[in-house]
């Protein structure tokens, strides 16, 4: 079963800090197992340079650029091995490849690929160069070490050394491969390393966290998953939640614990308390027994509605009897009569309000009328010109509708919809725009 990306990172990583360690051969067992890519087998060839096993190193080269046919280095590194083995012709054709996948850069970075160094085009011009020497072709040698001495991108202390190994080159000819070396690299560093982020994120992260036991019913309890008070006995916990005092209880034997009271159920009492008091406050706005103020060192209870009110002043009980039962057993006077009668005055009546309807109505500026709810279009619209003091002119009403757009009233159908809509979202006020 082949590892999973996880593994393979961190085997590439311990791979790579075996070489740094310069233990070349457990850092090649270890990228063995994990031999899938370029990169890993550009670092086995790395690591059989430094064991000297070059021929070994040829083959993982080659595995490299078939894995990844524009991998100039790895052409460059193979060149080298060549040259050295004396295979100039296959020298020549991976210095070749190596400066054709260079695609005209003067150099590629490739530190940010995971290996510390940087490839010239100049260096492999002038190894290409060496090459076309060692087989005699001194005009093509000449051609390179001119590319290379063009292509060099400084003008420091390297490329006056550079100058002195062309020189040397040309003026030896063939016989430059044997007291010219080619540029090389520091085999000791160069693998590719996998990036530092994708280490870091193969390492196991708790977000959650651990859990721990923080109540239970006894020390031996090993559960894990609320928050509660500490233990205070084996048999009960205290419980400090939005119920002061509330005892929680604890059955031996039973797996959970039970509560005298619910949350629920106190809320359903207060619910049903409220009804009732809701209840009885509505009764009392309808009819209140109050007492009268003293008169005469006697007091007689008194009947208050919201409509109306009657007031049993000081009046003998004994005209009360004769009025209900005198004249033949009649009722010769009601009760409101008589207590009128009492001290012979009359209360002032309060004119009754609670069936009329506010009409509130907008035209150059607003006023207020009350109307009966079951007047006519005909009416409504006669009282409101009268309203507005404008007999000659006749104004057109709007409502709004239910969406808010204003609609032309030109009947009682209209006016029923009106108040409709009145008594659902006004609160019972109705609502009329007047235009001429």
């Amino acid at each position: 079963m082949p590892p999973s990306f996880k593994e393979e990172i961190l085997q590439w990583h311990e791979a790579c800090l075996m070489f740094d360690a310069r233990d070349f051969k457990q850092s090649l067992q270890m990228l063995e197992a994990i031999a899938d890519s370029s990169k890993i087998h550009f670092n086995m060839a790395i690591a059989l340079i430094n064991i000297q096993k070059e021929d070994s190193a040829i083959a993982s080269l080659s595995k490299a650029v078939a894995c990844d046919p524009y991998m100039a280095i790895a052409y460059y590194i193979r060149g080298i091995l060549f040259f050295k083995r004396n295979l100039f012709t296959e020298a020549l054709a991976d210095f070749t490849d190596a400066l054709q996948h260079m695609r005209s850069n003067l150099v590629i970075d490739y530190t940010q690929l995971g290996l510390p160094h940087k490839l010239y085009s100049f260096e492999i011009s002038f190894n290409r160069g060496l090459c076309f020497s060692a087989k005699g072709n001194l005009d093509a040698a000449i051609a390179d070490f001119d590319d290379a001495d063009r292509s060099h991108p400084t003008s420091s202390g390297d490329r006056q050394f550079l100058e002195e190994k062309i020189d040397q080159a040309v003026d030896l000819g063939e016989r430059a491969v044997d007291y010219v070396t080619v540029f090389e690299l520091d085999y000791s560093k160069a693998i590719f390393k996998p990036k530092e982020e994708k280490v870091k994120n193969t390492k196991r992260v708790n977000y959650l966290g651990n859990s721990k036991v923080v109540a239970g019913a006894d020390d031996r309890d090993a559960f894990a998953g609320f928050s509660g008070t500490l233990v205070k006995t084996e048999k009960k916990l205290v419980n400090k939640g939005p119920l002061e005092g509330n005892e929680i209880e604890f059955q031996p034997g039973a797996e959970t614990l039970h509560r005298k009271k619910t949350l629920t159920d106190m809320s359903m009492q207060t619910q049903r308390k409220e009804q009732a008091a809701a209840a009885r406050s509505a009764t009392l706005s309808r009819m209140r027994i109050v007492e009268s103020p003293p008169s005469s060192g006697r007091s007689s209870p008194a009947i208050q509605s919201r409509t109306s009110s009657l007031l049993m002043d000081d009046f003998d009980v004994t005209k009360l009897k004769r009025g209900v039962t005198g004249n033949g057993g009649g009722s010769g006077s009601s009760l409101s009569s008589l207590a009128n009668s009492g001290n012979g005055n009359s209360m002032p009546r309060r004119t009754d309000t609670s069936s009329k309807l506010r009409v509130k109505c907008y035209y150059k500026d607003t006023r207020q009328i009350m109307v009966s709810p079951s007047i006519s279009f005909k009416d409504l619209e006669a009282r409101i010109q009268k309203k507005f003091d404008s007999p000659a002119t006749r104004l057109r009403l709007k409502y709004k509708d239910k969406d808010g757009e204003m609609v032309m009233m030109a009947d009682d159908e209209d006016l029923e919809i009106a108040l409709e809509i009145a008594n659902l979202e006004n609160g019972g006020a109705l609502e009329v725009w007047c235009f001429q």
